[in-house]
């Protein structure tokens, strides 16, 4: 057994980006490293220099994580793409996120709230609150929703995470993104709701609480995502 002071014991201080890679090419690989450089300056923890990447691409299709701590970067691969889900069905979770908190607002290795979020909605989906019942977050995803022809999405200071396929949601030329600061009644009244992660993409949600929902917009942003191949 190791002894107390060879053990890496951080309490969770630590930060972390999911990289999907496709073909040993990467989507977006700036906004990810833009992401984990963030993090790190608000954790106080010591991140690589601006232009150092950890280390070259690696080749075929997998995850490449990169893991950071008071110890420095780490990276791992995993082989092999999760299947993307065709839709999720979406519950309401009676846990809340901290709008304030690093854990809410950064990849942290401390993921305990999302882990039990999923497992306690029927379906593995879920959206979370914050502590003032506006809507923040979906499951280790971000949230979107269509009212009346338009998109909307949590403001940041609500307690969701900058991901980089929210990003590239927001920047998507011909779908214009409201960020707002609204309750779960939004919901209730959404004609469509889909999700966003580096991982899985777009995907629409197939319901809300049970009750149906279209997937129009979320279908051609879904379409859009796939169409373009990482660079």
């Amino acid at each position: 057994m190791k002894s107390g002071a060879a053990v890496p014991f951080h309490y969770g201080r630590g930060v972390f980006e999911t990289v999907p890679v496709c073909g040993g090419k990467v989507r977006h690989l700036e906004w990810h490293w833009h992401s984990l450089h963030e993090a790190a300056a608000a954790l106080d923890l010591p991140a690589p220099s601006g232009k150092e990447l950890p280390g070259p691409v690696p080749g075929g299709d997998g995850l490449w994580r990169w893991l950071l701590d008071e110890d420095g970067l780490e990276t791992t691969w995993q082989a092999g793409l999760p299947p993307l889900p065709e839709a999720v069905d979406l519950a309401l979770s009676p846990l809340r996120v901290s709008s304030l908190s690093w854990e809410a607002r950064f990849k942290t290795f401390s993921y305990l709230l999302m882990w039990q979020a999923r497992a306690q909605a029927p379906g593995g989906w879920a959206v979370l609150l914050n502590e003032h019942g506006r809507l923040a977050t979906a499951t280790m995803a971000n949230l979107f929703w269509v009212r009346e022809d338009r998109l909307f999405t949590p403001a940041r200071h609500c307690g969701c995470r900058a991901g980089t396929a929210r990003r590239w949601v927001l920047e998507c030329p011909g779908f214009p993104v409201v960020e707002t600061d609204e309750g779960p009644d939004a919901l209730d009244a959404a004609s469509e709701i889909f999700l966003t992660n580096a991982r899985l993409g777009v995907f629409p949600a197939a319901s809300w609480c049970g009750r149906p929902l279209g997937c129009t917009i979320g279908s051609l942003l879904r379409q859009r995502w796939m169409e373009q191949a990482p660079a």
